[in-house]
Order: C-alpha cells, then structure tokens, then sequence
C-alpha cells in the first residue's frame, strides 16, 4: 500500500511484486495469490474490451453516444453525472459487474468519437456509480445476498427486497451531487489531458466507415449480451467471452484488432490486485485486522458508537479484501451483541452491509471499481478523488 501511495514505480511491477511477497514470505501458496490471472473479472473485461472495440469498428458506437451526449447537452460534467447515475440505478437490478462492463463499451465509444470528452474523467465515476448503486436493492450485489444468509442462520429477522432503497437511494443522489460539483473539478486538476489521443475520425461524431450489415450484427450481439446479463442466462465471464468470439466469427472486427483491443497490462493489473486481496484473506490477515478493530467496541460503548465503530470499521476493511468477506466477519459479531444487549438486529445488519458495500476508494476493493484500471489510473488517483464519497456514504448510513 505504501509502494502505491508512493507512486515512483509502475503500479502493475508493484501489485505483482506485493502478490510475488505473499508467497515469499508463506502469506499465502502461489495459487492462491495468482489464481486471479484467469478470474471470472479478468475474463470478463478483456472480452468486453473486444466488443467495446467491435461495437466502436462498425460505427455503432457513435450511434449510442451521441444520443448520451445530447442528453448531456454537450457538457461534460453533466456527461458525468448522467453516466454515474444512470449506472448506479441500473447496476440496483443487474450484476455490477455486468452493468461496469457495459458502460465501459458505451463510455469508450463516446471518448473516441468525441475528443472533447476525457475518458479518465468518466470511468472512475461510472465505476463508484456501479459499486454504491449495487446497495441500494436486496438483489443489487452480493454482499447483500451474503448477509441475508448470514440472518437467517441466526436470527429470527431478515431483508425486504427495498430495506437498503430508501439509504441507497440517498447515497447514490450524494455520489452524483459530488461527481458533479465536487469530483468534476478535482478531475480536471488530476486529469489534464488523455494519456493516449482519440482514434481519428472524420468528423466530432463521424464513426469509421463500416458496411450496415456489419452494425446490425454487431447490434444483435451486443443487444444478446446485454440480455443475458440481465437475465443471468449465463455465468458473466462466458457471455463475454461468447460475445468476444461471435464479434470475430461474424466479421465485426478482425481477429488481429481483437487481440490489439486488449490491455494485457491493465488485466495483469488488475489480477495482481485482486490476488493482494485473496492472499490477504487466505492468509488470515483478514480476521486480524478485525480482531484489532474489534477491540475498541465493547458492550459499555453507546448504542450508536458500538453501531457506527462497526460501520466504520466495516467500510475501512472493504477497501481492501472481498466486501462479502468482511460481512462474514463482523455481522455474526453483531448478531451477538445485538442479542446479548437488547439491541435491534435490523439496523446493524442494513448498516454493516451497507458500509461493506461502500468499497471505492482503493482497485483492490472489489472487481467491480477495480475494472476502471482500464483508464490507467493510480492508486492514490482511487484515494483522492473516490476517498471522500466513502466518507460522506459512512455519515449517511450512520445518521440515516
């Protein structure tokens, strides 16, 4: 964490040397830190970087951007706080990831055909909108799944479809009122140029020139995509990976651009992070970092301090191992004492899956913010413009 911070080396060298430490040292076996390099989440992007590419080849991405754009008037800011929000709601009903991986393809789409449009400046607000939008339903993540279980086990409670909407709700109009007013000019001192210039085009919305047979049949593999998605036809990673493979049997992109459309850098990346968290979890890192935790609660603490410490600390833990993790640590503790004390099971349980799902503000949080690497943002990139939502989300779900 501190070598990311630092930033004086490149962070995949980092992220790898972490996960090539964790075995080294007897953290971890080397399965278990590296078995991220062929995860469902790495599938899934480097597949949805080929249909990205083929849905921009054919042209039918200016298509779709230009309507996004027009709904936005043209502004970026509102560009931003349009894509975040739309993501957020509907990443409330689908899988994030599914919802992340789609908005990628749209939002890449818009960023090549429009250079007024900083890709850096959407993505990371796009990826913020999919992770906290997925709270705000019984169905929205997993974390939430998770926890129910958990419940059921040992309780007599458990969710309604809507207990997490009305605070979900409300931090999701918090994230796009930030996006907005607050992250939009942090951006723009963050993020002054592109890294890499937009691909040429004829025109501000002109698309490259592609037969119509070629766009009706990337927009029926597209559109399937998105349906099995929705309706979980299939496992993510595989209709991705279906989707890739159709885009080039069926000519919507050539199978040299195919391969030139994935970033091996970012998906070794990525994997490497997510095999930090692993290794983390494996290795019991996980239950001592809580245990530490733990020991500033105890049944004398207030009601409220007792319910915030455990929100806190809930969210604090999520930002670097899986947040289904960190439920299954801290809610069996909170059934407990709720049951020892006297206390309501219910708002601990909403509170502490909720802060659990609030994980933003580092890519090893979870795939899902982790899949906006595909902008070659820093770590600290993730601190300072994701950091303060998680803070503002942790006084909402708290008061609330």
């Amino acid at each position: 964490i501190v070598l990311f911070l630092i930033n004086k080396l490149p962070m995949t060298l980092v992220a790898v040397g972490g996960a090539a430490a964790m075995v080294l040292f007897g953290a971890c076996e080397f399965e278990d830190a590296f078995s991220k390099l062929g995860c469902d989440t790495v599938v899934l992007m480097a597949s949805m970087m080929v249909v990205g590419e083929a849905v921009y080849e054919v042209g039918l991405a200016s298509l779709v951007g230009d309507r996004v754009v027009n709904l936005a008037r043209g502004s970026e800011r509102v560009l931003c706080m349009v894509s975040t929000g739309l993501t957020a709601l509907i990443s409330s009903l689908l899988s994030n990831v599914a919802t992340m991986a789609i908005m990628i393809s749209i939002i890449s789409a818009i960023c090549a055909v429009d250079r007024s449009i900083h890709f850096k400046r959407i993505i990371l607000p796009v990826g913020m909108g999919a992770v906290m939008g997925g709270a705000a339903t019984l169905i929205g993540s997993t974390p939430q799944l998770t926890a129910q279980g958990i419940l059921e086990t040992m309780s007599t409670v458990k969710f309604g479809f809507f207990d997490f909407t009305p605070v979900g709700l409300i931090v999701i109009a918090m994230l796009v009122l930030y996006v907005g007013f607050i992250g939009y000019p942090l951006s723009k001192r963050m993020w002054k140029e592109p890294e890499t210039p937009p691909k040429a085009v004829d025109s501000p919305y002109g698309p490259p020139k592609g037969e119509r047979g070629r766009m009706i049949r990337t927009a029926v593999i597209f559109g399937l995509t998105v349906l099995s998605f929705a309706f979980n036809l299939l496992p993510l990673e595989l209709t991705a990976l279906l989707s890739a493979i159709a885009c080039v049997l069926f000519g919507c992109i050539s199978h040299k651009k195919a391969m030139a459309a994935i970033e091996w850098d970012l998906c070794l990346r990525l994997a490497a992070c997510l095999g930090l968290a692993e290794a983390v979890s494996v290795s019991g890192g996980d239950e001592l970092m809580a245990g530490f935790l733990l020991r500033f609660v105890n049944g004398d603490s207030s009601p409220w301090l007792v319910f915030a410490s455990m929100v806190l600390f809930s969210q604090v833990l999520t930002q670097f191992m899986s947040n289904s993790t960190v439920i299954v640590i801290f809610l069996p503790i909170a059934i407990s004492l709720c049951e020892g004390l006297g206390y309501s099971v219910m708002p601990f349980a909403v509170g502490i899956t909720m802060g659990a799902s609030m994980a933003v503000a580092t890519p090893m949080a979870n795939g899902t913010i982790a899949m906006a690497l595909i902008a070659n943002y820093k770590f600290s990139d993730y601190v300072k413009y994701a950091g303060p939502t998680a803070l503002v989300s942790f006084i909402i779900i708290v008061l609330l």
